[in-house]
């Protein structure tokens, strides 16, 4: 992660240090909402900004949890009175419209700063997006960034918003807060509503939470969710305070993986080993196991994806060629001349997969520990496709052990726990049953603040 002591504009580095400054009255609303949009003007030069929005009219009140709040999300949402551009770089259309988990938001108090880069359509595991130039990682410029949420992750890590809400379909969350060293939040599938999201693949898609630590994610996550939600995961009307540091279990049972059926994934030795000393130190099991029915899992996610991918885009396709780039029209392609049998028998399975991992995984475990990526970090022009230097394996281990997670709707959260040999992190994804977000939330909070 970044070491930042304040951000670009000059506030505390996170939401509850923010928010402190602001019930003491030593700094007002529209204050802090001015300094974040003035440091989002002057400090892109990690290139990670598609729309700088125009503040807010009005001001919330003081009172409301995430007043002065400044967040920018990835342009896949309606929002500010705009349709999504999805990582085309095109003029913006007017929209009434507003997505979901950004209304909730706003509702709170929160600002929209800005809408961020992706990849285009939320199709890509990298940064690369022929409309724009390169997002620079704020870790190294050499540095890859993990898509498609890239820019999401490289905003949040520059310190220019308090999180930012990004689509999780393939570990699109995951991989660039990964390569960014800060924190990428999947809740459990169906909790936080995709209402006005521009979808990729439907049965995947999940929306996910890119923040600088696991409380700030757990503050922007409760209040994204509806009053029952929030009642259920929670238990109580606020995420702060004892309530919501006891959900994570006194003395967590952990299991880990390091391998799975998969013989082509590595896992390089100081990644291995900081991952054996990270789960040590939190009392884990001594022995890692083997990711049972990875191979089948793997192989349905990748049938509903491509298939479904190919229902929203074949036809837009078909009456323009240059709708999407190269990547993304293969895809298409090939959803589009798969038997239908093929994503029949893959839905049919998934909940006969889904309901046999959580048995053998978390019948006598809280939480899973596995990698995030296997190979660290890598370097940009390793994964870009247009770079004389692009290598398929790199790429490949970008994803390969983030697509199942989509497939079986589990909560999952990737953070930082070390730095590589090359000063990058190392970064571990912990998983648990579906429903349990709040106690994964406080269990990466205790595990980061423990270990590091």
């Amino acid at each position: 992660m970044l070491a930042l002591s304040v951000t670009p504009a000059g506030l505390p580095t996170s939401i509850s240090g923010l928010r402190a400054l602001i019930a003491s009255g030593e700094l007002g609303v529209d204050e802090s909402i001015a300094l974040q949009h003035q440091a989002v003007a002057q400090h892109d030069s990690f290139r990670c900004v598609s729309n700088h929005f125009e503040r807010d009219a009005g001001s919330a009140p003081r009172a409301q949890p995430l007043a002065g709040v400044g967040l920018a999300h990835k342009d896949v949402f309606h929002m500010s009175g705009t349709s999504p551009d999805c990582g085309m770089n095109q003029p913006r259309r007017v929209s009434t419209d507003e997505a979901a988990v950004t209304h909730r938001l706003k509702r709170e108090g929160s600002s929209v700063l800005a809408a961020l880069v992706m990849a285009e359509h939320a199709c890509g595991a990298t940064g690369e997006n022929r409309h724009f130039p390169l997002v620079l990682n704020p870790l190294s410029p050499d540095a890859a960034v993990g898509g498609s949420s890239s820019g999401s992750a490289v905003a949040v890590a520059a310190g220019l918003c308090y999180g930012s809400l990004g689509s999780d379909t393939m570990g699109s969350v995951r991989i660039p807060a990964a390569t960014c060293g800060i924190v990428g939040f999947k809740p459990t599938q169906g909790l936080m509503p995709t209402t006005g999201m521009a979808s990729l693949a439907p049965s995947l898609d999940t929306v996910g939470i890119l923040a600088r630590d696991p409380d700030d994610a757990a503050t922007l996550f409760f209040h994204a969710l509806g009053h029952q939600e929030q009642v259920t995961l929670f238990g109580q009307a606020g995420v702060h305070g004892p309530s919501f540091k006891r959900r994570s279990p006194p003395s967590p049972r952990i299991k880990y993986a390091l391998d799975h059926e998969d013989p082509g994934v590595r896992l390089l030795p100081d990644i291995r080993n900081a991952i054996v000393r990270f789960v040590t130190h939190l009392g884990g099991d001594d022995n890692p196991i083997i990711l049972p029915y990875f191979a089948s899992i793997n192989r349905y996610t990748d049938i509903i994806f491509r298939v479904e991918m190919s229902n929203i885009h074949l036809r837009r396709l078909a009456n323009n060629p240059d709708h999407l780039d190269r990547g993304a029209r293969q895809l298409v392609l090939a959803g589009a001349c798969m038997p239908s049998t093929w994503y029949t028998e893959a839905l049919h399975e998934r909940n006969g997969l889904k309901a046999a991992f959580i048995q053998t995984l978390f019948s006598n475990a809280d939480f899973l520990v596995i990698p995030a990526l296997p190979t660290g970090v890598p370097d940009w022009e390793d994964v870009h496709t247009t770079s004389p230097a692009f290598k398929v394996q790199p790429l490949l281990d970008l994803f390969a052990w983030m697509r199942f997670v989509n497939f079986l709707g589990l909560p999952a959260i990737s953070v930082p726990i070390a730095m590589d040999q090359r000063n990058r992190p190392i970064c571990v994804q912990i998983l648990t049953r579906p429903g349990h977000d709040a106690t994964l939330l406080a269990f990466a909070a205790h595990a980061m603040k423990s270990f590091l």
